[in-house]
């Protein structure tokens, strides 16, 4: 969805440079240069406005209904949208300021126009400047003023504000018509905490809060703390003795920046790390390398620090006062012993089972359980070599439940069996 918003932005610009554009946009005039026919018609209350696209001859059709001059304004840019954006099509009824889920290919369509229209009616660049004039105004203030200036819907300042905000800022915006939208300034920040009402945790993670009713709707902007650059995380990483003086030379003492950024922070470094926060010993997120094999999603912090101490991985517990821990794991690499030899890994699994399980049953039980998760390991990685094999049947094994069979004399020499068999 990111990198289509950005496309969508980048068609805007193209259109704004062409037609010479600037806020406040003259709307009807860009819509007759284009040689696009307007029309109002009676639409009810379902719908603003749409666009034929079906057509050799372009069309927008306006809601006769809407006075207001602004959103009148929004619905146009929105439909000419719909005709700039080359990959949509249809014949679309469009309410420009609802709530969509943002799933399917219609809504997806009608988010984007929303973003095309917003980016024509108040250029991004134009948006920044206008913002560092007024800094040490309000976020209500700062609404008003591009609202006036750009002769546009309030609805338009807030996709607005969404792209040219600082990271850490979150707008939610209710009204009487749809479910509270949230407008967030960097969708990597961490928002969501299992069991946990979001605007609970929100208030409590959140340096300040400012709420206002302006038009419609009601609005509450929050301000967390900014995500740290990548020279800010290179620079810790590259003289703190661990990770945790890192993290603390990075994200200080505040709990809010280590719940906010802890994702962002591990999917920058070299070593693979993934990290779990707990309340009351219940895991509530896990912040997850996108590089990493592990999956330890355990609910309680003993059993996944019981798991760590039976593996031996480098773990690291940071506590955060009130009941609020954060436990994070290193992720192990393994590599092929020299000494180790093959041998047909079926024969050598059946040898193994046979010694660590007494019964047929449980040793049936193994083996589909040993069995079923290296296939899902191995499935889509035609192209690995033993040594990646090796390395990602280790780390994906590891699991308490056949622990038995990890230990067994004999383990390693299956897994590296197993990565001749299987990789390249």
């Amino acid at each position: 969805m990111e990198n289509k918003e950005k496309q969508v932005r980048k068609i805007a610009q193209r259109v704004m440079t062409k037609y010479k554009l600037h806020p406040p946009v003259d709307m009807m005039g860009l819509i007759q240069e284009k040689g696009i026919t307007c029309v109002e018609e009676n639409l009810g209350t379902n719908a603003d406005g749409y666009s034929d696209l079906k057509d050799s001859d372009l069309k927008i059709v306006l809601n006769s209904a809407i006075q207001y001059e602004p959103r009148k304004r929004f619905t146009l840019a929105h439909e000419l949208g719909h005709i700039f954006i080359s990959w949509h099509s249809d014949v679309t009824l469009c309410v420009t300021d609802n709530e969509y889920s943002e799933h399917n290919k219609l809504d997806i369509q009608e988010h984007e126009a929303n973003v095309f229209a917003s980016e024509i009616l108040m250029p991004t660049e134009w948006v920044k400047e206008m913002l560092i004039l007024n800094e040490n105004r309000s976020l209500e203030y700062n609404i008003k003023q591009l609202c006036t200036i750009a002769n546009t819907s309030i609805m338009a300042c807030f996709y607005a504000l969404e792209n040219v905000m600082k990271s850490g800022n979150v707008i939610v915006v209710s009204g009487d018509m749809f479910f509270p939208k949230k407008f967030i300034s960097d969708r990597r920040m961490a928002l969501y905490f299992q069991g946990y009402d979001e605007y609970d945790v929100w208030d409590d993670l959140c340096l300040c809060k400012e709420e206002f009713d302006i038009g419609n709707y009601q609005v509450c902007h929050y301000v967390f703390p900014e995500c740290p650059s990548m020279e800010q995380i290179e620079t810790a990483f590259s003289t703190a003795k661990n990770v945790v003086s890192a993290l603390e030379l990075i994200l200080g003492n505040n709990f809010s920046a280590w719940c906010c950024w802890m994702g962002v922070v591990l999917n920058q470094i070299s070593h693979i790390y993934n990290a779990y926060l707990f309340a009351k010993n219940e895991c509530v997120k896990h912040y997850k390398n996108e590089k990493s094999l592990m999956q330890l999603y355990y609910s309680d912090k003993l059993d996944l620090m019981n798991e760590c101490k039976l593996f031996e991985y480098d773990f690291y517990e940071v506590n955060f006062g009130n009941d609020w821990t954060m436990v994070l794991i290193k992720e192990p690499c393994y590599v092929i012993d020299k000494k180790v030899s093959y041998s047909d890994s079926r024969l050598l699994i059946k040898e193994i089972l046979s010694e660590t399980y007494t019964d047929d049953k449980n040793i049936k039980k193994a083996s589909y359980r040993i069995n079923g998760i290296i296939g899902s390991a191995l499935s889509h990685r035609e192209t690995m070599t033993k040594e990646e094999i090796y390395n990602l049947l280790n780390i994906k094994l590891r699991r308490s439940d056949i622990a038995e069979f990890v230990f067994h004399r004999k383990f390693e020499k299956f897994i590296y069996s197993k990565s001749v068999e299987k990789g390249l």
